[in-house]
């Protein structure tokens, strides 16, 4: 097999996004373990040869699925605050991004099962996931730096790691399990915990 090739050309470029967008339709609705790579490249309209110039298996293209359904919903959101972020309210922008990644696409439910399980029986996942987080928690890191002297928390890295961990399981219970909670109520009161949390003195320990 030929090693995996990134393509430079807007032609391979847009074929190798329609595997992944036919792959993310397939495992919705049949699941990975029912998917097969020629399924696959026969819904994409491509050769299995091609397929495998593009990833190495179906595993391969999971993680990409991942990774952009991640990059969009948080990288992104983060980023685009981070511009011209002095020039609002911090309260504002924490809200903003909130309700960025909140309005940005999650992955079914059922899908989002395959991709947990797969973390702790995958070791490409679970390298996968330290990266994409390092990434995150670097972004956070510049966002709360970008408030400037207000913020209260000595550690910022650190607090960065914290708050990744926040918002994973928030919005995690929030858009898997039903929560007797309005969206905007959500977004505001996860909003006000974290400002708090950032910019309110805290109490140290005795």
């Amino acid at each position: 097999m030929e090693k995996v090739r990134t393509p430079v050309q807007q032609r391979s470029q847009e074929k190798k996004q329609r595997i992944i967008d036919v792959s993310y339709g397939l495992f919705c609705h049949k699941g990975l373990d029912e998917t097969n790579t020629k399924e696959i490249a026969r819904a994409a309209g491509v050769s299995v040869g091609t397929f495998y110039s593009y990833f190495e298996d179906k595993v391969d293209v999971l993680l990409e699925i991942v990774h952009q359904q991640k990059q969009i919903q948080v990288e992104d959101s983060i980023a685009k605050m981070l511009q011209n972020s002095e020039q609002r309210p911090p309260f504002e922008t924490i809200y903003m991004i909130l309700r960025m990644m909140l309005d940005t696409r999650n992955l079914p439910e059922s899908l989002q099962r395959q991709v947990s399980g797969l973390r702790y029986s995958n070791w490409r996942f679970e390298e996968f996931h330290k990266k994409e987080e390092q990434v995150t928690v670097a972004l956070l890191t510049k966002l709360i730096e970008s408030f400037g002297d207000e913020v209260c928390v000595p550690d910022k890295k650190k607090s960065a790691q914290l708050l990744l961990l926040l918002l994973k399981e928030s919005f995690r219970s929030y858009t898997v399990f039903e929560q007797n909670l309005e969206k905007e109520d959500f977004l505001h009161e996860l909003s006000v915990v974290i400002y708090n949390y950032l910019f309110v003195t805290r109490p140290e320990l005795s």
